[in-house]
Formats: structure tokens, sequence, C-alpha cells
């Protein structure tokens, strides 16, 4: 819902979604929920698999909505009118692409996408660039084609930076969030076998996530898998950044406390983290590379991240590398309540034991009562999501790029699909 303060007019909104006007008219938010309408609205209904916001136009009159977003054929409400267009889940779409441009100008827009690691790094992308400009970043898991908009069109007027997570649940999801967004940097954290299911290949989640790239002038990549800066780089200027030694922006140092925060120095600045875990290094950098390319001084970003949220909706749950390809060493410096390091287990995540996490080679770390002293075997039995789609359960992602029948890069190209979810 936007905020009191930017004001849309009937010739705004007319330009927006490219249809005429019913009339002079003036909108201090737009909402999609009649629930949460509020005084001078303009209404968006939305149509679904269970519902229809056509049958309450009335109730959002009765509740304060001055106009209404409508498709075609929908019958008149009295004093209410109405902007008709085809589709209306496309003009929510277009009414947020028309507020991101209302930005000031060179305004940093930054859309972070991934198969794990998303959150995190946009509550420090909010953190770092928060130091020096005016954020409004995604609340949630406001990550899909309705929340991405409605996450836009509630931008404060004064504005001056916009951070948004980008998710997807159907191939091609990613690249319409994006046209949506229309980022300045494009962030994909990194790509591996999170809800491979839905897709049938690791090329398709790839492609996917990749997506987000075309057409934006600078990606910020992370190394996970290894090939995922070169495969930026066959679509537009990259800059990789992370832990590893062939990351182009890598800390100077990285350690963790002894309650497993993350200490990290980097172009002269220190900061002990609240997020929990060396991979949490790896989000980090993205952010600071990120704000750095917007920018803001590292001096100043660095310390930001004292301050950030760290996810902390996902803390006690873990994200799906929470912890992973971390020493048994540090794991017991972490001291966490709830983790059991044992290696050649496999990691489980959450209550259910979502996800199966690294390699044998490695510690492996069970989070949450549910996963403690669980290995892959056992998740199998017990139903994990991957094998009750019929999907075998894979650990890390493929050495080489996956070869492909269509897409970028010829040989060297991904196809199929998105990342169910990611």
């Amino acid at each position: 819902m936007s905020a009191p303060g930017f004001l849309w007019t009937d010739a705004a909104i007319a330009a927006a979604l490219g249809v005429p006007a019913p009339g002079a008219v003036r909108c201090t938010s737009v909402s999609t929920d009649t629930r949460e309408i509020k005084p001078g609205a303009l209404f968006v209904a939305l149509k679904g698999e269970r519902f229809d916001a056509h049958e309450f136009l009335a109730q959002a009159k009765e509740r304060g909505a001055v106009a209404a977003v409508v498709r075609t054929r929908t019958p008149p409400t009295p004093g209410l009118p109405y902007f008709i267009v085809p589709d209306t889940l496309v003009a929510l779409g277009k009414l947020a692409r028309a507020r991101r441009r209302a930005l000031p100008a060179g305004a940093p827009v930054i859309a972070v996408t991934g198969s794990s690691g998303k959150t995190s790094t946009k509550e420090m992308l909010r953190a770092a660039l928060g130091s020096r400009w005016r954020v409004h970043a995604t609340s949630g898991n406001l990550n899909n084609l309705i929340g991405v908009p409605l996450t836009i069109l509630g931008a404060p007027a004064d504005t001056e930076a916009l951070v948004i997570e980008a998710g997807a649940s159907l191939p091609g999801e990613v690249a319409k969030l994006r046209d949506i967004i229309e980022p300045t940097i494009g962030v994909v954290t990194s790509v591996g076998w999170a809800h491979v299911e839905g897709f049938g290949s690791f090329a398709g989640v790839l492609r996917e996530k990749l997506s987000l790239l075309e057409g934006v002038p600078l990606a910020v990549v992370g190394t996970d898998p290894a090939y995922l800066p070169g495969e930026a780089r066959v679509r537009t200027r990259t800059i990789s950044a992370g832990r590893s030694p062939e990351a182009d922006v890598r800390p100077d140092a990285v350690d963790l406390d002894a309650a497993g925060h993350v200490q990290l120095r980097w172009q002269g600045a220190e900061v002990t983290m609240p997020a929990v875990g060396f991979h949490q290094a790896d989000n980090a950098m993205l952010a600071l590379a990120v704000a750095r390319e917007a920018g803001v001084d590292p001096r100043q970003a660095v310390p930001a991240l004292a301050g950030g949220h760290a996810a902390a909706a996902r803390r006690h749950h873990g994200d799906r590398r929470q912890l992973q390809r971390q020493s048994c060493v540090a794991a017991r410096r972490a001291r966490i309540r709830g983790l059991v390091c044992r290696p050649g287990v496999a990691a489980a995540r959450g209550r259910g034991g979502d996800d199966v996490g690294a390699g044998s080679g490695e510690c492996q770390i069970a989070l949450g009562r549910g996963a403690r002293n669980r290995g892959a075997a056992s998740h199998a039995r017990r139903g994990g999501r991957r094998f009750r789609s019929g999907v075998r359960a894979r650990t890390q992602p493929p050495r080489d790029p996956p070869v492909d029948g269509g897409g970028r890069g010829g040989a060297r190209s991904q196809a199929g699909g998105g990342a169910a979810g990611g």
C-alpha cells in the first residue's frame, strides 16, 4: 500500500496503465485488500484461484476507495470510477513501475534473487545503503508478482533507494519482476538445487535466476557455483563477491566470535554483525560490493551492518545454506542451541528437515529439533519434500555449467524455467 505523501492523479494513473481516465481522481494510496483500504485509496481488484476482488467493489468504496482498477466488462459500482484494463495483475505491476520511475534521478534500485541468502542479503543491503540513502525494502516474503508491486507502491514519497527481493514459483517470473523493478543493480546470491523439482533441471534454476540480469547495467553475484560469475558476465558487467579467492570483492579478514556472529574487516573498517555463520560473510560482501557501487563509502557501509536485521524472521530456522560448509571447530565455537555437528550426516533444515545440506566430505550440521541426528536416508523415509516430489536430492551444483538445448551462450546456455519459491 502506498504510504501517505505520494499522490496519484488521474492523469498519472491513466498514463501508467495506458487507458483513459474516468474523470478527476486523486489517490493517496494503492490497495488490493478491502480489509486494509484507507480513505483516498485506489483499489486494484485482483482475481485469484480462490477469490475475485471484483465481488467486493462496493465494500472497497464504503471503506474509502475513490477509484478502482478493474477488468473489462465489470458491472458499474455507483460512485466508484473505474480504470478498465484487460488484466488487473499486469496493471498492478505497471503502477509499481510508474512509482519506481518517480524516484529521484540516479536512485539506486537493487533487485535480489538467488536460491539461498536472498533475505539476509536484502537486510544487509538495507543497512549498508541506509548509511547514506533513505531506503525502502521488501518486508517479509513479499517477493512475487503481487508482493513486489505492493512493496514498490508502499515506498514513501521521500524514498531515495529501493531494495527489492525477487522470487519465483513459475518459469519466467523473475523476468517479469525485473521488468517491474527496473533495477540499476541486479544481485544473484547463489544458484542451487532448492526447489529444482518444480522445473526439472538445475539448468532451469540457473537460467531463471540469471534472467534478473538481462538489460541491467551491473550485476553483483556470489561464487556458488564457481561458474556463476562467468555466466553472469555473458549478460552484463559483473562483479563477484564473497570469501572465495576468485571473488572480485573479498573481506580482508573474517571470523566468528564466541556466539557465532560474523566479525568482518574490509577496506579499513570492521564490524561484528548480528548474523550467525561464516556463510553470512558471503552475503555481507555482496551487500558491501553493491553499496560501494551505489556510492556508499565502505567506512560507512561496513559499520552499518552491525545494525542490520540479519533476517531475524529466519534466524531460528536457518536459510538454505546456514552454517553449511563450516568446519566442526567453527560450529562448536558458535555454541548455538539446537545444532548438532556430525561428520557424514546430511544437514536438514527446520522441523520437517526440508533441505538436504552440504556434501559428506564436509562437517554437516542439523538445524532444529526435528532434524537432530537425522541423515539423508532418514529424511527420505520421513517424506522430505525433494523425495516426495520424485526428484533425487542433490547437495551441490554441477561442477561445470549445465548444457541445455536453448537460451544464451550456445553450449553454455541454460534452458528450462525458474526456481520455485526461490
